[in-house]
């Protein structure tokens, strides 16, 4: 009986002190700024956008400039992408970066290669990068992020052979079937710099979509190019809801596997 009292009491006096803790301290609220918006006009798309920004920590370092890691589907990505690549780049694991949440008003629209992805496409790679890199410290490593449907978009980027993104980080891609060995070969065949793509799904995502993943990758890695670096992972036990956050933790491990702080590549 007395162990028992003694427990209450013990459990009293921690909430005591936490009710303490929360009325002296509980009064100040400051803002947490994890990054800035911006609205930025298209000439391209024809309408305003948002973007979202996050600059690194030590970006006041003004001898210092980073690879910018460009995140579609901002708007629901922006914030859970933005820690993972922060919290690796401050165990040293990646270099730090500036991030670009690009939100989509109609993503079945923008992101489909034949409906507007033409277009979005345009936009990011005329308009908005030239952007970011007058405004930022940028260096040339430039990574474009996607899943799902933005995984698929990803894809397409690193298909069309433009030269401003190097690194491509797809989690799930949808529908990779629409991209024919044709298409892969004249890729390959007129790479002239240096091309890194991660993918990866889980394992019990949809069917039909697992099969159109397997016979991409399958195809794609058949590739023989010293320029293009790939790799493609099925992730037992996840499915297309909760595969982005492994997608991106071992996708950043893979894309700056040989980085070292020393080196800084």
């Amino acid at each position: 009986m007395k162990n028992k009292t003694m427990k209450q009491i013990e459990i009293l006096i921690l909430l005591n002190i936490l009710l303490l803790s929360t009325s002296l301290f509980g009064q100040v609220f400051e803002p947490i700024c994890i990054g800035e918006k911006m609205i930025f006009d298209s000439k391209i798309l024809k309408q305003e956008r948002e973007i979202f920004i996050k600059i690194p920590e030590n970006y006041e370092n003004i001898d210092l400039e980073f690879p910018v890691h460009y995140v579609l589907d901002g708007e629901i990505i922006f914030n859970s992408y933005s820690a993972i690549a922060e919290l690796k780049a401050q165990n040293d694991e990646i270099p730090e970066a500036i991030i670009v949440g690009i939100p989509n008003i109609d993503r079945g629209y923008d992101l489909n290669p034949k409906a507007n992805g033409v277009n979005f496409l345009d936009f990011m790679t005329t308009e908005l990068i030239p952007y970011i890199d007058n405004r930022y410290r940028t260096n040339e490593n430039r990574v474009l992020v996607g899943y799902s449907m933005a995984g698929n978009f990803v894809v397409y980027t690193l298909l069309t052979g433009q030269e401003l993104f190097n690194i491509f980080l797809s989690g799930s891609p949808y529908r990779l079937d629409m991209y024919k060995s044709e298409l892969i070969d004249s890729f390959t065949n007129n790479l002239k710099t240096k091309k890194t793509l991660y993918t990866s799904i889980g394992s019990i995502d949809q069917t039909k979509q697992l099969e159109f993943f397997n016979t991409f990758c399958s195809r794609f890695g058949q590739e023989n190019n010293d320029l293009l670096n790939f790799k493609y992972e099925v992730v037992v036990n996840r499915d297309h809801n909760n595969n982005f956050l492994i997608n991106w933790q071992d996708g950043l491990d893979y894309i700056y596997r040989d980085w070292t702080k020393d080196g800084d590549k």
